[in-house]
């Protein structure tokens, strides 16, 4: 009854309702439950052709980086924020490199992949490159270069071979050649008035570009094709034995990140620990070979044995513990010259 009623939509009445039960007789026996610990069977001596990386916030300080395959979760890791040191606490779980690693261009995965990983190829999220492409210049661009560009970011998305890729990098290339000098214009400081330069531009700048924003849109562009990054799903294609390479993260955002949002969606107003503890189970659940429910809290006891681990602790006298730990309550105050934080003696100064 207990993750029955957490992996789905039904609320804790309606389940208890169900199985002739009151609400506050399971919230006694669940008490314990929330102390079985979720086991890690990520299997770290395994190669993957593709893992997709992502990070998606619970709130403004829990993060969830979640490493998977097209079909199953790998490995996560709970954070406060997505950057490069989280990023490689969550690679180390997983163990080895992949062939490819798709990711959304977040820096601290591109820059965990370059030390953890290095010997991996990246391959950005295709999808997120052309969102990326819209906040430059818009939906529905006016000008003729953002029109261009828009139409090079859709055309990305149906790239299949290595024949259209090149196709495509060589329109790119057309573009630079009619648009270059254009996104090159600048407009000096000095040349206008203080009410006329934008408020980006004010501090430590002796110049700034007109068209800074199709400028960016196309520096993002060449920066990808240049790194080798847009295309790796064909070129790396050859030595993957797992099946087709994708070109996106949407089996990760769409199917895990997903589900988990809607899983602390359905459960909102659970104390956080509880709520990341239901998580825990959902993408325990979803990895490829997640066990028995039923059996991990059998083997704990039904979480009795956390508790009697807490419970020990919290009575337990550290006075005399060597573990460097301040002692959490003690019988006096030494009174004799040491070198600790004790008593001092000698002059103040």
């Amino acid at each position: 009854m207990f993750y029955e009623w957490f992996l789905s939509s039904s609320t804790l009445s309606s389940i208890a309702a169900e199985h002739g039960y009151s609400r506050r007789q399971l919230t006694r026996w669940f008490e314990n439950f929330w102390l079985v610990h979720v086991p890690d069977n990520t299997d770290s001596n395994r190669i993957y052709d593709q893992l997709f990386v992502d990070g998606t916030y619970f709130g403004h300080q829990n993060c969830l980086l979640v490493a998977s395959t097209k079909a199953h979760v790998v490995a996560w890791h709970w954070c406060r924020q997505e950057d490069t040191f989280n990023y490689n606490r969550l690679f180390d779980k997983v163990g080895h490199a992949p062939l490819v690693v798709t990711t959304d261009g977040h820096q601290g995965s591109l820059e965990a992949i370059k030390t953890t990983w290095s010997q991996a190829h990246i391959q950005r999220c295709l999808v997120h490159v052309k969102r990326n492409i819209q906040r430059y210049v818009g939906l529905y661009p006016v000008l003729p270069s953002g029109k261009a560009l828009r139409g090079l970011s859709l055309s990305l998305l149906r790239v299949s071979n290595l024949d259209e890729a090149a196709e495509w990098t060589a329109k790119l290339q057309q573009f630079h050649d009619v648009y270059g000098k254009w996104l090159s214009e600048k407009t000096y400081i000095k040349d206008l008035k203080p009410e006329e330069i934008p408020k980006k531009f004010r501090r430590n700048k002796k110049f700034f570009y007109m068209h800074s924003r199709h400028r960016s849109a196309y520096e993002l562009l060449a920066k990808l094709e240049r790194n080798k990054h847009l295309f790796t799903f064909l070129t790396s294609q050859e030595d993957a034995v797992e099946g087709q390479l994708a070109r996106d993260t949407n089996s990760l955002e769409g199917g895990i990140n997903a589900g988990v949002k809607a899983l602390a969606r359905y459960h909102r107003g659970m104390p956080e620990e509880h709520q990341r503890t239901a998580v825990d189970w959902w993408l325990h659940l979803h990895t490829q070979y997640p066990g028995d429910p039923i059996e991990i809290a059998r083997s704990q006891k039904w979480g009795r044995s956390a508790l009697a681990k807490v419970q020990a602790a919290s009575t337990n006298n550290t006075a005399n513990d060597l573990d460097g730990a301040p002692a959490r309550y003690d019988t006096g105050i030494e009174s004799t010259h040491t070198n600790d934080i004790g008593i001092r003696k000698g002059s103040m100064r």
